[in-house]
């Protein structure tokens, strides 16, 4: 087959000129839009360069990032429970797809986010909760010191009281509640990454 017999059988190949694009749009739509005459790579321009400084696209996640100064062991914890949330509210519950036809590993996703999901809006802060009512109640600031033996520039001066009760006592339901954060966000974390894929509609 020749060049020109193969361009005669495939004339679908050939790319429309601006005009023939026009001609096209009107004779469906009976009307022309400006971007029919455009090359097509200066509305890829538009809306990958010139939009997006006025409508910046994933807004959503870029406000979980805050302002100031924020460790990135918080950001990569506050990042990726936004990606599932995000995911889930506005992809998923749509019911765009139809998880539970897709397949086992569909299934098996849809469980998991599901169960992820409860977990970082109901479950995570509960514990959250728990944490900071399991500290020791603040005492009286009165109570915090008392008069030392000491004197400075011939004023008495005060020492911190130790609490009663040992650090076990004091601190170890907070330390039991905080592992058990650390170690249900690491297992949703390495999860994700594992399921990265199934993020998208």
């Amino acid at each position: 087959m020749t060049p020109e017999s193969f361009k005669a059988r495939n004339h679908c190949l050939k790319p429309l000129s601006p005009f023939g694009n026009v001609l096209w749009y009107y004779k469906i739509f009976g009307k022309v839009r400006i971007w029919d005459i455009l090359p097509y790579s200066w509305q890829r321009n538009w809306y990958d360069k010139i939009v997006p400084v006025f409508k910046p696209q994933n807004k959503r996640l870029r406000k979980v990032i805050p302002k100031t100064w924020t460790d990135i062991s918080s950001l990569i914890e506050a990042v990726n429970f936004e990606f599932v949330k995000k995911f889930y509210e506005e992809e998923y519950v749509d019911g765009v797809v139809d998880w539970e036809q897709s397949g086992e590993h569909h299934v098996q996703f849809t469980r998991w986010l599901e169960e992820t999901y409860r977990y970082i809006t109901i479950h995570r802060p509960k514990l959250e909760k728990e944490l900071d009512a399991a500290y020791p109640p603040l005492r009286p600031i009165e109570d915090m010191f008392e008069e030392s033996d000491e004197l400075y520039k011939g004023k008495k001066t005060f020492k911190l009281k130790e609490r009663e009760g040992t650090y076990e006592e004091l601190y170890g339901e907070v330390n039991r509640i905080e592992q058990l954060i650390v170690d249900l966000d690491t297992e949703v974390l390495i999860e994700i990454m594992k399921r990265r894929q199934y993020f998208w509609t």
